[in-house]
């Protein structure tokens, strides 16, 4: 009786292996023809590559290069000439665009990029949560705005270059000359400006006036 059970087990056990073998075969098989296939995709001989392949290749490394040299050239001159920016914007831009340049330069970045694009966000941020700034934007210009509003700080701050020129930039512009026809506008109704030049001018006419009137009394 021993002996029929053993050779029974022995029977299914021989029955088995065969399948097990041809499941490990197969699944060998399986890796072998995956490995070839990425070998054929990564592999490159120097007949595959071509003259143009190369120019290709070499146009693009070259573009990639310019335009990153670009780009830091960019964020430097923006970085460096936040004062200049701030003087010339003081009297239509937010009062917290100054604190941001501020906090900016406290912060730690990983490049001037970076930094420059931080702060480029912040100011979009600042300027169009003013309505009236918003109106001076165009419909298409507006659902852009809208879009940039709903990115993640991250997401603001990769596309702040863009919507800085593309958005802002625009915008601003508008809002100076609007506000500088509204001057002269008040300037020709008699009403003096409060610009700089404006109070030069009228301290001007004004020690003419004096010098008249005094020489009249002699």
């Amino acid at each position: 009786m021993a002996d029929q059970t053993t050779q029974n087990t022995q029977n299914q056990t021989d029955q088995k292996a065969p399948d097990e073998v041809q499941v490990w075969k197969e699944k060998v098989a399986a890796l072998e023809k995956e490995k070839q296939e990425w070998l054929s995709k990564t592999k490159e001989t120097p007949n595959e590559v071509t003259l143009n392949d190369k120019v290709r290749l070499e146009r693009e490394s070259t573009d990639k290069k310019t335009q990153e040299s670009k780009l830091l050239e960019s964020a430097l001159t923006f970085n460096l000439t936040s004062t200049d920016f701030l003087k010339q914007n003081e009297s239509v831009l937010p009062k917290d665009i100054s604190d941001i340049f501020k906090a900016a330069d406290r912060e730690k970045y990983d490049s001037a990029i970076h930094k420059a694009n931080a702060t480029k966000a912040a100011i979009v941020q600042s300027f169009f949560s003013q309505q009236s700034n918003v109106d001076y934007l165009t419909d298409s210009q507006k659902n852009a705005l809208a879009d940039y509003q709903k990115l993640t700080k991250n997401g603001k701050e990769e596309k702040a270059k863009e919507i800085y020129e593309n958005l802002f930039e625009p915008a601003l512009s508008t809002l100076k000359r609007v506000k500088k026809a509204e001057e002269l506008a008040r300037a020709n109704q008699g009403f003096g400006g409060n610009t700089d030049s404006d109070q030069a001018y009228k301290e001007k006419l004004q020690k003419m006036a004096e010098q008249k009137l005094f020489r009249g009394k002699n």
